[in-house]
């Protein structure tokens, strides 16, 4: 506290994560205060610091927590606990012996009174017990914590350099260390580079294998006649752009909504793992890829073209009555709570729908497009070798799969712009009957319908990469 008020104030570039060890029942290690708190200075964007990305920082903070947590600490953590409560349990005995013990043992020898002088010597008899108890339970506590303090700091020594090969725009030293028997504490330094500043030679985290994409020329693709409206970047006077705006607030709120109000509480044989109880998004950002988009937009084009008079609505594959299970088939779930978005256009079955990958495999896609080439190579082609969406965020998430670093335990998936065009919707898979519709241009995308066939999802499958764009991504953790 003295040196927040009166000390020599720190350089804008730098924070400190204060790490405190100290007796505790529940929670002998932490953050101190507001250490933890991304600064709101490097939350803006200037030219004198690169801005820090909140889910990067708050990934650090959590691997930091999580070594405060850990596994290899539990059993001494379970020691401090059970000395702090043998030291709350001696205080009180030191309490109740000295207001009672003394005053009884004295009152009570002093009139004659043989019991309350015995019950009194007792009462001090607990005092003098409960003291030794004390002091062997604050030895005993001290050792405790010690042991805690020095493992956690071991541990978060090793932490430090994969933190900052995760992070390479800052600088991660340890100082302030005050490591011994008993309480303990030491202060992380992050120190962010100067845009341009070199970097030390730091071993990477190998990252998982991510499925290529195919990236687009925007030399070859002709400038978009207009964008869209929700679109931050209008202008394409000086050629093609490619950004990422960051969601926040209502839109981010009405993705969230999306990831519940799609989420079914069932499983396929394509779920590595435990069904979680809900997703939670934590970050989502637009792509403006004005290339991708003159790409789409061709591939609309094409398909109204193809098709004149439209294509057979989505609603007219399902017939059924009323009372059947099938009679919800003719909407798209994310069509009921995407309100707000654009209006698509419902005479080529053109449709917002998930895809599930990872944040490094979200990247690649938001920076090429899909490449059809490598579908199925994750979970299979049940419906041919195209790219495979989804309305309902569970089973976008079975496709899914978490990042390496600061994104560990963060998933992804991909709302897209997906143009279906002719249908082909499909019970069981029939790889022959699909080649057949494809060959003879009769379908241009499945509707594999396993929601009316086993009772779990449907799936649609597009195999022209034209037809897809790939407009928001949504990172996300799972809660159990």
């Amino acid at each position: 506290m003295w040196n927040m008020l009166f000390g020599k104030k720190a350089p804008d570039n730098e924070h400190l994560i204060q790490i405190r060890i100290m007796w505790g029942l529940f929670n002998p290690g932490f953050i101190e205060g507001r250490s933890a708190l991304l600064p709101e200075r490097w939350m803006r964007d200037t030219e004198e610091w690169q801005g820090v990305d909140s889910l990067a920082w708050r990934r650090i903070i959590q691997s930091i927590e999580g070594e405060l947590r850990s596994e290899e600490t539990a059993k001494v953590r379970k020691h401090i606990a059970r000395w702090f409560v043998l030291m709350m349990a001696c205080m009180f005995g030191l309490i109740l012996g000295f207001m009672l013990g003394f005053l009884m043992s004295f009152l009570g020898c002093t009139d004659g009174n043989t019991g309350v002088c015995v019950t009194g010597l007792t009462f001090a008899g607990v005092f003098v017990c409960s003291l030794v108890c004390m002091v062997t339970g604050f030895f005993g506590l001290n050792v405790s914590v010690g042991r805690y303090g020095n493992t956690v700091f071991e541990r978060i020594q090793i932490l430090v350099p994969q933190l900052a090969a995760s992070n390479p725009n800052m600088k991660l030293d340890i100082i302030n260390v005050q490591i011994g028997n008993g309480p303990a504490q030491f202060d992380l330094k992050v120190t962010l580079r100067k845009p341009g500043e070199s970097v030390e030679t730091q071993e990477r985290i190998p990252q998982k294998p991510q499925v290529p994409t195919s990236p687009i020329s925007a030399d070859l693709v002709a400038l978009p006649k207009a964008l869209p409206t929700n679109w931050v970047n209008q202008d394409i006077s000086a050629g093609h752009f490619r950004k990422r705006c960051d969601v926040s607030g209502d839109g981010r709120d009405m993705f969230q909504i999306l990831l519940d109000q799609t989420f079914k509480a069932k499983s396929t044989r394509d779920r590595q793992g435990q069904l979680p109880r809900r997703l939670r998004v934590v970050k989502c950002h637009r792509v403006e890829d004005s290339a991708l988009w003159s790409t789409y937009m061709m591939g609309l084009e094409g398909l109204r073209s193809k098709f004149p008079q439209g294509c057979t609505s989505i609603r007219h594959h399902y017939t059924a009555g009323a009372a059947s299970p099938e009679a919800h088939g003719g909407s798209v779930a994310t069509s009921e709570v995407l309100s707000s978005l654009p209006v698509l256009d419902g005479k080529i079955n053109e449709f917002y729908l998930l895809h599930g990958t990872s944040p490094g495999g979200a990247l690649g896609i938001t920076d090429g497009g899909f490449r059809l080439d490598f579908s199925g190579s994750h979970a299979g082609s049940m419906f041919g070798k195209g790219a495979y969406f989804s309305e309902c965020s569970s089973k976008a998430d079975e496709y899914s799969t978490d990042g390496e670093g600061i994104y560990e335990g963060v998933f992804a998936m991909i709302l897209c712009r997906v143009a279906c065009g002719e249908l082909l919707r499909m019970l069981r898979p029939d790889s022959r009957a699909v080649e057949q519709a494809l060959a003879g241009k009769m379908a241009t995308s499945v509707l594999g319908d396993r929601e009316a066939s086993v009772g779990t999802y449907r799936e649609f499958v597009v195999f022209d990469s034209t037809q897809i764009y790939p407009e928001y991504v949504i990172l996300y953790e799972r809660e159990f």
